[in-house]
């Protein structure tokens, strides 16, 4: 990930057992609610509610003190199948912004989002969509940083939890972050921070200042990732690879469009980038697919499939606007439209009208 212009955004899930247990239940809104083991039976906690963090609780606390701290503290038996369904509707909502996705854990993931990111602000804008989406369709908090990377996303995710959304310009990823402390940095851990604190060494911004011999010699053969993690410049590829089952592209607009004409427009430009994708990388698909989004976040999509695969332009744009017709029964502004293009077949094959 070379590119200095990339955008990548952290999302994180706010306090994420403990809220899927208060929407699953509301009489537990607002109350401290721990996610865990039974104090008796040395349980510890796996999740705190913000409601019972207050009383100085943190995760993998043992229950027993967690509850010497928080006696009228609500106790709740972890359900993981229930977590990993609300984690798949985010990671779902996520994939709508970008094929490239780093699926970090439950509650955890960074997308990278540079392809729809033309002006800075597209990147708030975006961040900030994904937070409505996900508190209208989940009803979860979601905690977002965005930055040219990896390590200063996760950073930003966490200044202003929870329900945060932090963005750190290009260039500015040192200077937002100098003043915070060394164990901010993924990678510094309790045992590294305190023996940087015992060198006097407290914030990011004077680890950065040290010379590369030093990191060497305190990090050994992770020295040279932390040095380049301090200075907020670490281009950290995402463990991912781009879904080979289909190729996409969308827009979100700065300002919602209502004309039908205007849509068609920015459909066909939308199109036209999907074939050029396809051609360049020698495939062909028979599903078409366009996703709509309107001004009150909710997504309609709409599909269809061809008789035999294709990259053909006019064939996609015929496809495209007969399913945009589907979706768009009656004008409603939109902010944000996509198509895709899937289930591929590279063998030789006639080409056919869409219906």
């Amino acid at each position: 990930m070379d590119n200095v212009d990339s955008y990548i955004l952290h999302a994180d899930l706010d306090a994420f057992y403990a809220s899927v247990e208060q929407i699953l239940n509301p009489a537990l809104k607002h109350k401290p609610i721990l996610v865990g083991g039974r104090p008796e039976s040395r349980g510890v906690v796996a999740t705190a509610s913000y409601e019972a963090r207050a009383f100085g609780i943190r995760s993998a606390m043992p229950m027993r003190r967690a509850v010497q701290l928080c006696p009228h503290a609500i106790i709740v038996p972890p359900n993981f199948a229930q977590y990993k369904a609300f984690s798949a509707r985010v990671m779902a909502i996520l994939k709508e912004y970008s094929e490239v996705l780093e699926n970090v854990s439950l509650d955890e993931a960074y997308i990278d989002i540079s392809n729809n990111v033309k002006i800075p602000s597209d990147a708030l804008n975006i961040g900030l969509e994904i937070k409505n989406q996900v508190k209208l369709e989940t009803g979860l908090i979601i905690s977002i940083g965005i930055s040219s990377n990896k390590t200063t996303s996760k950073i930003a995710s966490d200044l202003n939890k929870p329900d945060g959304l932090v963005f750190i310009p290009l260039g500015q990823e040192l200077k937002l972050t100098s003043h915070l402390n060394v164990n901010k940095i993924p990678g510094i851990g309790p045992k590294s921070t305190q023996k940087l604190n015992q060198l006097g060494i407290n914030t990011i911004g004077q680890l950065c200042a040290q010379p590369t011999d030093f990191f060497t010699r305190i990090f050994g053969s992770q020295g040279n990732k932390i040095q380049w993690k301090s200075s907020g410049n670490y281009k950290e590829r995402l463990q991912t690879v781009r879904n080979p089952k289909a190729i996409s592209t969308e827009t979100t607009f700065r300002e919602d469009i209502i004309d039908k004409r205007s849509i068609t427009e920015e459909l066909h430009q939308l199109t036209s980038k999907l074939a050029n994708n396809a051609i360049d990388k020698s495939i062909k698909g028979k599903t078409i697919r366009i996703k709509v989004r309107f001004e009150d976040f909710t997504t309609h999509t709409s599909q269809t499939t061809l008789v035999s695969p294709t990259n053909e332009l006019e064939i996609l744009r015929e496809a495209s606007l007969y399913l945009l017709d589907r979706i768009l029964v009656q004008p409603r502004p939109i902010r944000l439209l996509g198509i895709s293009l899937s289930n591929f077949d590279n063998e030789p094959s006639i080409q056919l009208t869409l219906l």
